[in-house]
């Protein structure tokens, strides 16, 4: 029998597709004809009925609850009707038939509404869950734009309204221990003054509801509906409490801003509307402020060692002066000796003497090395454009070096161009450059000699500094133009100086709209190259 049901059910399955789908009368033929061979292999009413009910689910499954459902189920009514037609029924099967099929018509439109139910439903959450991954993104972008922290939060602030709430509040933690608010927001614009007004009330770190609470606690707080009572705990005194009153919440949530299980600040929605906060908005606001509390310890971080790193400039500005003042009486006073203004100098005081001069230049040069570097930093070193000669610049620097250079028995070579090559930028930082690199050269060189080349590029003018000197390791070929830095860190190294040659010769080169790079081989030299473009104006503002 079941292998008769199966093999009727195929049958009757394309039968009723092939009517669903148009073909018309000779479907419902074939209705008839199905209902005879059941009849003959004695297969029921209800069975029957049964069979079409599966037709009939199995076609609406497969359209996935299309627009007519209800006109497939009608239509097919029809078909069954035929294919019950066969059937010598008596007065009681009919009635049973009839009231298996109004069943059947029930079940099948009840199947209809609730997969239309869960589909709008799906529909509802998968929108819902879009919107929030967007917003998530959103704010992730946009504290990822700046290291300025209350711009940041700012934006945050209004871009959570109205996703979040109606209104917003940001604080932040301030040493010591003051808390600050740095920004609000309201989605309607004719009451973002109001909320603008909460600024004159920081939270009091001794109320016990809150943001004072969240912020001592690190746990977030749900408020689904604010009471009377919870506006009593939370405002500073009646001025505040009557603001909040004119602002009007009606549901409310806080979250911290915790880094490193620190909290820095919060962030506090508030919605006008009846419709209370949930467990799953106070998950999306702890996301939101997961992100932000990053982004905000990232921020204070590089506040902090913007504030190190000038006050480390500020003191090395400071005492180099400092040291420039003795100094300059050491070299009158030494130059004075040397004159013969107190006398002659027998040789072997001349020789002490040139060795007072020599150190104090050496001193002199490392101080202006350190100033140099102190107004590069703190942004103190202005352009002055002019017309100068690269080939005249060059051979001004060499003049510098050449003594140096002598002295320790190397050569210094000039590879300059036949004609005039004319450019408009800084000579005095230009000259400064290529003093630190030919010097920094002659010193890390024992043989050989050192070359300065010359030569145009398309827009820009390139400075060649190459030597036969020590070389230096690849991982080290970016680390050399860090502050302090030189190859040899060991107590006992060869070299002296401060180390910020190389710093400050990228920095003005940068300064000025160009570069500085280098190729080295170790134990073969290095080829240091510059870069400046041909006309400050033809090039976009340095950074």
């Amino acid at each position: 029998m079941k292998a008769t049901l199966d093999h009727l059910s195929q049958e009757y399955t394309q039968a009723l597709e092939d009517y669903l789908s148009g073909v018309g009368e000779s479907a419902l033929e074939r209705a008839y004809q199905l209902g005879r061979r059941a009849v003959e292999e004695g297969v029921g009413v209800l069975e029957m009925a049964e069979l079409h009910a599966d037709a009939v689910l199995a076609r609406l499954r497969a359209a996935g609850n299309p627009p007519d459902s209800a006109e497939i189920v009608e239509r097919g009514e029809r078909f069954l009707i035929e294919s019950l037609s066969p059937y010598e029924m008596t007065h009681r099967g009919f009635r049973e038939a009839n009231s298996a099929l109004r069943q059947l018509n029930q079940t099948l439109e009840q199947r209809v509404a609730e997969r239309t139910r869960e589909a709008e439903l799906a529909r509802v959450r998968a929108e819902a869950e879009e919107q929030r991954s967007r917003y998530l993104a959103e704010a992730s972008e946009l504290l990822g734009r700046s290291l300025h922290y209350r711009d940041t939060l700012a934006a945050i602030a209004r871009l959570s309204v109205p996703m979040l709430g109606d209104w917003c509040v940001v604080d932040v933690v301030e040493p010591p221990g003051r808390i600050r608010r740095v920004a609000t927001a309201h989605g309607d614009p004719e009451l973002e003054p109001l909320v603008d007004q909460l600024r004159r009330f920081p939270p009091d770190p001794g109320l016990s509801q809150g943001i004072a609470r969240v912020l001592r606690t690190g746990a977030a707080e749900l408020v689904p509906h604010v009471t009377q009572e919870w506006l009593d705990a939370v405002a500073r005194d009646h001025e505040h409490r009557a603001l909040l009153e004119r602002l009007d919440p009606q549901s409310c949530m806080i979250v911290p801003l915790l880094a490193r299980q620190q909290p820095l600040g919060a962030l506090s929605f508030a919605r006008r509307s009846p419709h209370p906060y949930t467990a799953r908005d106070l998950s999306l606001a702890e996301d939101v402020a997961h992100r932000a509390a990053l982004a905000l310890e990232n921020a204070l971080l590089y506040r902090s060692a913007q504030e190190a790193n000038q006050a480390k400039s500020d003191f090395l500005a400071v005492m180099s002066h400092e040291l420039r003042t003795p100094l300059n009486a050491i070299m009158g006073y030494a130059d004075l000796l040397d004159a013969g203004i107190s006398g002659p100098l027998n040789p072997k005081q001349s020789r002490q003497l040139a060795r007072i001069q020599a150190s104090a230049r050496h001193l002199l040069e490392l101080i202006e090395e350190i100033l140099s570097f102190s107004r590069v930093e703190a942004g103190r070193e202005g352009l002055q454009a002019e017309e100068l000669d690269a080939r005249a610049l060059a051979r001004e620097a060499a003049e510098v070096v050449e003594p140096a250079a002598a002295e320790q028995g190397l050569t210094l070579q000039l590879d300059l161009p036949d004609g005039p090559l004319h450019l408009q930028n800084d000579a005095r930082k230009l000259r400064q450059i290529l003093i630190n690199l030919l010097s920094n050269a002659v010193k890390f060189t024992s043989t050989g000699g050192v070359r300065l080349g010359v030569r145009q590029q398309g827009e820009e003018v390139l400075f060649q500094v190459s030597d036969t000197g020590i070389g230096i390791p690849p991982e080290h070929l970016e680390k050399i133009f860090e502050p302090f830095w030189q190859v040899e860190q060991t107590p006992t190294r060869r070299v002296g100086g401060t180390g910020l040659g190389l710093s400050v010769a990228r920095r003005l080169a940068r300064l000025m709209r160009g570069d500085v790079s280098v190729k080295s081989e170790p134990g073969k030299g290095s080829t240091f190259t510059v870069r400046v473009p041909l006309r400050l104006d033809a090039r976009r503002p340095a950074a």
